[in-house]
């Protein structure tokens, strides 16, 4: 028997979803989905090694695996506030740890906030007028919401930034 129940949490091992087996031997099914975004803003570094950043955040969520669940896809829109410490390798290798707070203005969790923390790598152009980052590894990231709820995921990202001035 399959329960709609959604559990939380991934294995940190295989970095997959944790799945359940209850005391009655029914098996609480992993909820996964996809969820798409663009990221429009600007970042401000310090030459120092911090930074903030401000932009928003839109996205469309889906969920292929489980036509069963009560999940409905649906879009959202969430303005973004944040932190960064960065660091330059010798090799030229840009690190950044990035803690950030939104407000969602649109989607099914408009008026609530959102907290989430993720790392990001990359490398800047010969000219320094642009900045490449992605993850480079696979995390296991934290998503905590207002309401109560928290969210683990797993997460790829990438950014491309350019430099607007001097």
């Amino acid at each position: 028997m399959l329960v709609d129940v959604v559990p939380s949490g991934f294995n940190p091992d295989t970095l997959t979803p944790n799945q359940l087996v209850l005391s009655n031997g029914a098996v609480v099914r992993a909820f996964s989905f996809l969820f798409l975004t663009s990221f429009h803003g600007v970042r401000t570094f310090d030459g120092e090694g911090s930074g903030t950043l401000r932009g928003r955040n839109v996205g469309v969520t889906s969920s292929p695996n489980i036509p069963s669940s009560n999940f409905i896809p649906n879009a959202t829109a969430t303005d973004i506030v944040g932190d960064f410490t960065y660091e330059v390798a010798p090799d030229g290798t840009i690190s950044t740890e990035h803690a950030t707070d939104g407000t969602v203005i649109s989607g099914p969790r408009a008026g609530q906030t959102v907290t989430n923390a993720f790392a990001l790598t990359g490398r800047a152009s010969n000219n320094r007028h642009s900045l490449i980052l992605a993850t480079d590894a696979q995390r296991i990231e934290t998503v905590r919401f207002s309401n109560g709820e928290v969210q683990e995921r797993l997460c790829n990202r990438s950014r491309t930034l350019i430099r607007i001035d001097d």
